[in-house]
């Protein structure tokens, strides 16, 4: 399965539990906003699904479900890149075919 790398983007830090990680709401909302955002490859998102919080800690992962606007999902693997200031930077790649 082919991935094509889209951005790299900052995400606020959520505190929980004592430990520092990306909020499940707060991470589906910023992948949307980065997509939305892109020149080069345009997605028309409707909407994005993660099934948890994203660790703030270098290489931890999580999939996520992008719907666009005509109806197709796509998987996206978001990866944290780096944490500084309170923020995680993170790579989110996109699967190369939307499923309908």
């Amino acid at each position: 399965m082919r991935r094509r790398a889209l951005l790299l983007c900052a995400v606020p830090l959520v505190a929980a539990c004592g430990a520092q990680d990306v909020d499940r709401a707060e991470l589906e909302a910023q992948v949307q906003r980065s997509l939305q955002a892109q020149t080069v490859v345009k997605v028309n998102v409707q909407g994005v699904s993660c099934p948890n919080r994203l660790k703030a800690e270098h290489g931890a992962q999580t999939r996520c479900t992008v719907t666009t606007a005509d109806g197709k999902s796509i998987g996206a693997l978001v990866t944290v890149t780096g944490t500084a200031n309170h923020r995680v930077q993170f790579n989110l790649k996109l699967d190369q075919n939307p499923t309908p």
